[in-house]
């Protein structure tokens, strides 16, 4: 059991501990400590349990249950696997967006993407989708992708039209 400082980072534990031998980490705390932490355990075999504190949006999505629940699902040892995302040798977990004029994508050197007049391209793994109805003030969430299909959503945000009046 280890508690993080401002001199201890979740990363630098965990690769530690990997190093030890260790094949389970449970993270107790926020999102963002749940996806520090399945990053650095990217490309291992070890497991990841997460026990949230206070609010998470990855807990809906990933369905897990709030804190007292999922200490259950944990002592259970219920595992799943999930993707992880990555982009010139950086993983990610929920998506990365970018915003560029000439964006160029290859995909494991199959194919390339270069969209034209595109704004940004967002690359999502695990992420919703915000929506508004028009001409009303009711907006609404979607599961933007599936975590465990293996695959990435890419999103490309178009540069609006310029028309002279």
């Amino acid at each position: 059991m280890v508690r993080l400082t401002i001199l201890k980072n979740a990363s630098e534990v965990i690769r530690d501990n990997l190093k030890r031998g260790v094949q389970t980490v449970v993270a107790i705390g926020s999102d963002s400590l749940f996806i520090e932490s399945a990053i650095t355990l990217a490309g291992t075999e070890a497991v990841l349990g997460f026990i949230p504190i206070g609010d998470s949006e990855l807990t809906e999505i990933l369905g897990i249950p709030p804190a007292d629940y999922a200490c259950d699902v944990i002592s259970g040892r219920r595992i799943e696997k999930i993707d992880i995302g990555k982009i010139n040798e950086q993983y990610f977990l929920t998506s990365v967006q970018i915003d560029n004029q000439n964006i160029r994508l290859k995909c494991d050197e199959s194919y390339q993407i270069s969209p034209i007049a595109v704004k940004a391209i967002k690359v999502i793994n695990l992420d919703w989708l915000n929506f508004a109805l028009p001409d009303t003030a009711i907006n609404f969430q979607k599961l933007a992708s599936d975590p465990k299909d293996g695959l990435l959503e890419i999103l490309l945000a178009k540069k609006p039209k310029i028309t002279l009046k």
